[in-house]
């Protein structure tokens, strides 16, 4: 049975997500209660996601060429062995802590996207082509569950124990994500990937390049992801340096923003039987859009969790859509190599949103910040949502005839 087949990559996904929010739940806070500066938090963030661009392309070639299990498996063991090493370091050199921390989260940010890929390129090889839309919202909701209960199990620890310590929560969960993946029954799936290595990265670009919808939707997916790099960027500092709130106040915004994202995502498949997926793309790229626009508004924690969480809802849809879409038209036999270059572009804004948080503070802030790239987003946006909308028609006609 198909279920059979891709549960171990669920619950290995779980845990490995579990792991990756407890270290962006204690990693941003970590940097910001030492530094006590938005400069060096947004500085951080832009770093970390400069190694995931770096990461992007390279792990859709090494999940084609040494096999999608083995790369999942190797970086989560990585990733585990380098929190314990964090914190031995940090335990032993307090003075160099800000530096550990930068290079747990850089590191940590390179290696996750290998897994990412790996895991979305193994995917569509464990399941029927009808099945996998479904297994890709099952994916997204792993993700959402994992924001809830990263932030949950991390403000249940911090009532006995400290903030660093979460590092090594996180261990453990990266650990027992290795070892599920590691059950899986699955051939290696290895591609033919014996030419230059240049050449063989350019072939996920020459893909995206002769489909004017994928590239149509990546335009859009980019301008979002420049939203959520601002959007949680800034959060460590909006909570504890703008709105005076403890650690757990913290965790409560992503337990909020995860909470309504499973909500939302419950109601997808209800709403895919009523309006297409191309309709819930556009409609949730504009609610985005409007969400950051609100956000330069508000003036309290709880009006701030409404939005926040709300920009994470509408976000996770737009995400499914993506994922079913661009899995759609993607040739299988180069899926990972593809899936790595389109988040490669796709995300290339994150390093700018970093550096963006960074030069606010002494600029025109971040509210404001978030609120002039909301407007931004939405007049760049609209040609291309046109565009897209031309596309729904299209496939309304050949329905009807």
């Amino acid at each position: 049975m198909q279920i059979d087949k891709i549960k171990w990559l669920y619950i290995a996904r779980f845990f490995s997500l579990t792991g990756s929010q407890i270290l962006f739940f204690a990693l941003p806070l970590l940097i910001f209660k030492l530094t006590n500066s938005i400069f060096y938090s947004g500085l951080a963030f832009s770093i970390e996601w400069a190694a995931r661009l770096i990461s992007f392309p390279l792990s859709g070639y090494c999940a084609d060429h040494f096999g999608s299990k083995r790369v999942y498996v190797l970086t989560d063991l990585v990733v585990g062995g380098l929190c314990i090493l964090s914190l031995l370091l940090m335990l032993i050199f307090q003075g160099i802590s800000l530096y550990v921390l930068m290079i747990l989260a850089t590191s940590a940010g390179f290696l996750s996207e290998q897994g990412y890929v790996s895991a979305e390129s193994l995917a569509p090889k464990l399941v029927s082509s009808q099945y996998y839309p479904k297994s890709q919202s099952i994916l997204e909701i792993l993700e959402l569950m994992s924001l809830l209960f990263g932030p949950f199990l991390s403000a249940i620890f911090l009532i006995y124990f400290s903030l660093n310590h979460l590092i090594l929560i996180a261990m453990i969960f990266y650990f027992l994500s290795a070892l599920a993946m590691k059950i899986i029954k699955v051939e290696g799936h290895t591609a033919n990937t014996q030419g230059n290595v240049v050449h063989e990265l350019l072939l996920g670009f020459n893909v995206v390049k002769e489909h004017s919808y994928l590239i149509q939707m990546i335009l859009l997916s980019m301008l979002l992801n420049l939203l959520f790099g601002l959007m949680t960027g800034s959060a460590p500092a909006m909570v504890v340096g703008i709105f005076q709130k403890s650690d757990h106040f913290y965790a409560l915004l992503n337990f909020s923003s995860g909470l309504f994202g499973a909500f939302v995502i419950i109601l997808f498949n209800y709403a895919l039987k009523h309006i297409s997926i191309l309709k819930i793309g556009i409609i949730t790229f504009l609610l985005a859009c409007f969400s950051c626009i609100c956000f330069g508004f508000i003036h309290s924690y709880l009006a701030y969790v409404l939005i926040y969480a709300f920009f994470y809802g509408v976000n996770a849809l737009f995400s499914i859509f993506f994922r079913s879409e661009r899995a759609r038209i993607i040739p299988k036999e180069l899926l990972g190599r593809t899936i790595g270059s389109i988040i490669f572009i796709t995300f290339l804004f994150f390093p700018l949103s970093g550096l963006l948080i960074s030069i606010s503070e002494q600029t025109i802030g971040l509210q404001n910040l978030v609120m002039l790239f909301g407007i931004l987003c939405f007049i760049f946006g609209i040609p291309t949502l046109l565009k897209i909308r031309q596309i729904d028609f299209v496939k309304a006609d050949e329905a009807a005839s």
